[in-house]
């Protein structure tokens, strides 16, 4: 029971570190083969709907813009009807390569694609949730069914995301899929509030896309412009800090041991010199004199190999910095952003895979926040007192390995049945056990005065 707080501590750090990871792939996975390289603009709210992108607007964005890929889509509440059933949707008209910015998870048939855009075919691909409402099964490949009292054949059906991020957030509504060009010619007029954009190799920015936005004629500050890619390194560098909190730690710890060998080699050799001269000490502390530089060479030696594991470069967002470091005001107001978007959700997406990301993202930011504080506990109240909760160096080994190795294990079974990808980084979790067993063993005294 003594020892139990120090494992359940191993575990929670593991499993939120561990996650931390699963969260970015899971994204990744979401955002289908472009993954983090693109940029959104979004339209702020409904409230804006007036001002929102036409198709034309969407077109020429695409004509100056000049992307490597590009999508926009619009939304309409509607009815959709099979033969026997009809129910409410939300019917979204897809212009561009969808298909490469989202991973839809087809379960049968095909998606949409260019030949239906340009061609304008009366094509639809629909969730398995609409599937069921209209049809009671999913069976439902080549058959027809109407929306804005149009014949469309169902071409695909989309499955749902399985994860626990995609069974909290629940659909209000079923989807429906169709060419925007059929969207249009059924309505008259549709409302661009979503465009996706891949740059050719760093061909765009935020800057940018706002005055070209401005050129068309739409105000930007109605837009988000969301760079992915930023949001991407933030995102990736969380498990890569966590790593370095705890590499840091046991590069001071293996500096602090090599200081002592060195500090108590140097108050042996003074003892000795009272009473004899140099050239004997030499003789009679060779031996001694090797195994401390070998030690010392060995700790150095290790840290440079830590260091080259964790270093990685540091991407903080121009925004999180006040524009005048010496306003109090500004440093407020950067602050108070800060927490507000750290604590406040945003609701403001349509589509579905955006709000379970947006899900993911504000969770991500919640765990690296919790497996921070666990490790700082780790480290700084458990490993420097690990020496009072084990009998012996070779007890406290034994124990943590079976400690990491049980968490490594029940970790991934947990982000396993919570339908995250698990991925396991070997060599960081090698290093990370090398470092708890440097901080456990190597600093201790009898490592420390061994062959001194």
């Amino acid at each position: 029971m003594r020892k139990g707080h120090i494992f359940a501590a191993i575990f929670i750090f593991i499993l939120t570190m561990l996650l931390t990871r699963s969260i970015y792939f899971k994204t990744q996975e979401l955002y289908g083969n472009v993954g983090y390289e693109r940029f959104t603009i979004r339209l702020k709210g409904d409230s804006l709907l007036g001002d929102a992108f036409d198709k034309a607007d969407a077109e020429e964005l695409e004509r100056i813009l000049a992307p490597e890929f590009m999508t926009y889509y619009a939304f309409n509440k509607g009815q959709a009807a099979s033969e026997q059933s009809r129910a409410e949707a939300l019917i979204c008209g897809i212009k561009g390569e969808y298909n490469e910015f989202y991973n839809m998870r087809l379960k049968k048939g095909s998606f949409l694609n260019e030949k239906d855009y340009t061609d304008g075919n009366y094509v639809a691909v629909i969730d398995e949730k609409l599937a069921a409402k209209l049809f009671g099964s999913a069976d439902v490949i080549g058959l027809d069914i109407y929306m804005f009292d149009k014949k469309f054949k169902i071409i695909g059906i989309a499955g749902d995301d399985l994860s626990i991020a995609g069974r909290l957030i629940q659909k209000d509504l079923p989807y429906a899929y169709v060419p925007l060009s059929i969207m249009e010619e059924a309505k008259q007029s549709c409302k661009i509030a979503n465009i996706e954009l891949k740059a050719w190799e760093d061909s765009l920015d935020k800057a940018l896309i706002e005055d070209k936005i401005a050129l068309i004629g739409r105000n930007p500050d109605d837009f988000y412009i969301e760079d992915w890619n930023e949001l991407g390194i933030m995102a990736k560098q969380r498990f890569d800090i966590l790593f370095f909190v705890i590499g840091i730690y046991c590069i001071c710890c293996l500096l602090i041991a090599a200081y002592k060998i060195f500090r108590n080699f140097i108050e042996i050799s003074k003892s000795y010199l009272r009473d004899n001269y140099f050239s004997n000490m030499i003789k009679d502390m060779g031996i001694k004199l090797l195994v401390a530089l070998g030690k010392i060479a060995g700790v150095f030696t290790a840290m440079i190999l830590i260091w080259k594991k964790i270093s990685f470069d540091l991407y903080i967002s121009p925004e999180s910095f006040p524009e005048d470091p010496m306003s109090i005001k500004e440093i407020a107001g950067t602050v108070r952003k800060a927490l507000s978007e750290f604590i406040k959700t945003d609701n403001s997406y349509i589509l579905n895979p955006n709000l379970v990301i947006s899900f993911l993202s504000k969770q991500g930011s919640l765990i690296f926040m919790l497996s921070l504080l666990c490790e700082l506990y780790i480290l700084l109240f458990i490993m420097r007192n690990i020496s009072g909760y084990f009998h012996s160096d070779a007890e406290a080994v034994r124990y943590l390995s079976y400690g990491f190795g049980v968490s490594i294990l029940l970790s991934f079974f947990i982000i396993y049945m919570m339908g995250l990808p698990a991925e396991l980084p070997v060599k960081a979790m090698i290093l990370l056990w090398a470092g708890f067993f440097a901080i456990a063993v190597v600093s201790s005294d009898k490592y420390i005065n061994l062959g001194l």
